[in-house]
């Protein structure tokens, strides 16, 4: 019996071994696998990371882009992709008395003039005064307005371009300078003439692209001269190759037309007494840019109106209209608007400065075509020069 109970002893202490001995070889191979797999796991991360494989990472940073510093705008400000042009004219596109200049490039504004069957019209301008309405209206009035006189300031510069060949030859297109012209010495002063010219002319009128607006800016010299010479070697070639389009044959055919304030009728002679100039620009103009006109005639009858101009280039001359239409005339302030088609071209003689275009000019026809209203609506009637009464 106690040999019995020895021997089931033992074998309870051996199997109890055995299970022990299992269990503990079985957690060392789980040990072992779980880490293998840490080490595979690290691994495959550490080739991601080391080989840039790390696509959650990567999308994040395109979707969240780093901010700049300051100074790293400051230098893309120089080499910012052009602007979408804007669509300011949008107004006037189906305006029957307006024409629009499309820009040849992104770096420059499209303008627009005022017409007259579908010339341009220069002299005394369509107001679309909104007389007695809105605030609505008078903002609209206000837009058009500054378009009407942007445009006649892009008309005028592009033409002044066009013929600043002997000025341009000495631009210094790696300098910039503010000077105005003053320089004795010649070619300084063709390169300060034609420098005032791009900063006061071009760069209020026509820039749209940052490449254009940003030529005399810079928040130091250095940008300053990135900006200006990426102006001049990317930027002007267009601008003067644009120039180029306007005044073909160096002529350009336009009405102009003058505003006539009625006075004292003449019922002897049945009609208004009005006096009509030739000198076209007139002495009072505004920016940097004047112009200056000389009649030359080429009719018989421009030849005699020539003869008979006053001091002040002017003539003064009937308007026949009948008694009737003068009264109501009188009694509602009304103006009459005289309009003349002239063709105007450029002398030939040599530049003295990029501050006065000079023009000369005849008329195309001897009618004079008489409206009672700004738009060129409402005509009332035509008279011809080769028929005028002169005041004497």
């Amino acid at each position: 019996m106690k040999d019995s109970f020895v021997l089931t002893l033992i074998i309870a202490f051996f199997l109890l071994g055995n299970v022990q001995n299992t269990q503990a070889q079985f957690l060392k191979k789980l040990q072992k696998k779980i880490e293998q797999k840490v080490e595979q796991k690290a691994d495959e991360k550490t080739d991601e990371l080391l080989n840039g494989k790390d696509k959650k990472t990567i999308k994040s940073k395109e979707e969240n882009p780093t901010t700049k510093t300051p100074s790293e705008n400051k230098t893309q400000k120089t080499v910012e992709p052009v602007q979408k042009k804007s669509k300011n004219n949008k107004d006037f596109s189906k305006d029957p008395s307006i024409i629009t200049y499309a820009s040849p490039s992104e770096h420059f504004n499209d303008f627009v003039l005022l017409t007259h069957k579908g010339t341009p019209r220069f002299g005394d301008l369509n107001l679309y005064n909104p007389a007695n309405k809105g605030y609505a209206e008078e903002k609209e009035y206000h837009k058009k307005m500054k378009l009407i006189n942007t445009g006649f300031q892009c008309f005028k510069s592009l033409v002044n371009l066009k013929y600043s060949d002997t000025f341009m030859k000495n631009l210094d297109t790696e300098k910039p300078t503010t000077n105005r012209p003053s320089s004795s010495d010649q070619k300084t002063r063709n390169n300060e003439e034609v420098q005032h010219m791009l900063r006061n002319m071009v760069a209020p009128n026509f820039c749209n692209s940052d490449a254009c607006k940003n030529m005399y800016l810079g928040d130091n010299e250095f940008e300053l001269l990135r900006n200006y010479r990426n102006f001049t070697k990317e930027v002007l070639p267009d601008l003067l190759k644009w120039s180029k389009t306007f005044f073909k044959e160096d002529s350009q055919i336009i009405y102009y037309v003058s505003r006539v304030t009625p006075r004292s009728y003449d019922f002897e002679k049945k009609g208004f007494w009005g006096s009509l100039s030739f000198n076209l620009f007139g002495p009072r103009q505004s920016g940097n840019l004047k112009l200056e006109s000389h009649f030359e005639p080429k009719a018989q009858y421009e030849s005699t109106i020539n003869d008979n101009l006053g001091p002040y280039k002017n003539i003064q001359f009937l308007i026949p209209i009948d008694v009737a239409v003068a009264e109501s005339f009188q009694k509602n302030k009304n103006m009459l608007y005289l309009v003349r088609k002239i063709k105007l071209s450029i002398p030939s003689e040599p530049r003295e400065n990029l501050s006065l275009l000079k023009f000369s000019y005849y008329h195309e026809s001897p009618i004079i075509d008489i409206y009672q209203d700004a738009a060129l609506t409402q005509k009332i009637t035509s008279i011809s020069f080769e028929e005028l009464i002169l005041k004497k």
